[in-house]
């Protein structure tokens, strides 16, 4: 039997796993010749030590060793929001950590994504399209507040892995699964998640990762995705609005003011661009971009050019000037 705990001890009784006798405290000394009040003292004895050792065992943790990709790069996406509200660097640190964890223990030697690690070892189960969808989304997030080149080579791998893999070449559209271990194929229709996933529209996030995308590399490629997907997209949100809210809100933030950040710049203004609900895109080396023409591109070093819709609204090397244009 059980017995309670010391700091509860009013439920001596609860569900027949409580320390008890099958016989009367009378009959018991009975049995054993003991008289009542001597074999009383004696229970009590026994009672307060079995409290004693329960006190003072340690409780064992117990540690689960399962990892998923998707799991991974929401969180470092999270830690990437945190660090521009916050400017605190420890959640830069954490995301930075947690997606080169991905990137390292997640893919194998054909670059392929796969879903799950468990006891430390990279399982057989293939990335999902919303697994890839995250990852390439968590590296964008990331390219935006460190500029590390090698976060958007990353995200634009991870992006024409997943098109590669679960693509269709004609229509551009993705397939959740790719058929392979797996009790049956899943057949993409109206709905393009499953909710067992957390009802995670990977083709909503796929969209946005792709215009994003196509922000830093002029691309037909990139281009036929996003149109190939926008107008089943938007068909979706007009007849159900709910069933794709990862895809309006994707489509909101894409709506979002552009900075476009000629590097170097200052701490200030950079900071500034990170603290904001913004896209950030650095210009290395004078390069122009797609979204600008040659006229606009070519600000001065150190300054920022705002945009929203296409639209270029402004122009300044001045943190509190960039903080009255993003608001």
């Amino acid at each position: 039997g059980n017995i309670p705990m010391v700091d509860d001890r009013n439920r001596s009784y609860f569900r027949k796993n409580t320390l008890t006798w099958k016989l009367s405290l009378a009959e018991l000394a009975t049995q054993t010749s003991i008289d009542t009040e001597t074999l009383k003292q004696r229970l009590e004895s026994i009672t307060k030590k079995l409290a004693k050792l329960r006190t003072e065992k340690p409780v064992k943790a117990t540690k689960e060793n399962l990892a998923t990709a998707g799991s991974n790069a929401l969180f470092a996406s999270s830690c990437v929001s945190a660090y521009r509200v916050t400017g605190s660097t420890d959640h830069l640190d954490r995301a930075t950590k947690t997606l080169t964890f991905i990137r390292e223990n997640f893919l194998t030697d054909s670059s392929n994504l796969h879903r799950v690690r468990y006891n430390g070892k990279l399982q057989s189960y293939p990335g999902t399209g919303t697994d890839h969808a995250l990852v390439c989304q968590a590296a964008l997030d990331l390219h935006e507040v460190t500029f590390d080149t090698s976060w958007l080579k990353f995200a634009s791998d991870i992006h024409e892995r997943m098109h590669f893999v679960l693509g269709d070449s004609s229509t551009h559209f993705i397939k959740e699964y790719d058929g392979s271990n797996y009790p049956q194929n899943y057949d993409v229709n109206q709905f393009y998640t499953l909710r067992a996933l957390d009802n995670t529209a990977s083709w909503a996030i796929a969209y946005s990762n792709t215009k994003r995308l196509a922000r830093h590399e002029a691309s037909d490629i990139l281009k036929a995705q996003y149109e190939a997907l926008s107008g089943i997209l938007l068909h979706s949100a007009a007849v159900d609005p709910i069933s794709s809210i990862d895809f309006l809100t994707s489509d909101a933030k894409l709506h979002q003011k552009t900075v476009y950040l000629n590097t170097p710049v200052t701490s200030p203004l950079s900071l500034i661009a990170h603290r904001n609900p913004c896209r950030i895109i650095p210009i290395i080396d004078g390069g122009n971009l797609p979204k600008l023409d040659d006229a606009s591109a070519k600000f001065p070093i150190g300054s920022a050019t705002i945009t929203q819709r296409g639209k270029v609204i402004g122009t300044t090397s001045n943190p509190d000037e960039l903080t009255q244009l993003l608001k």
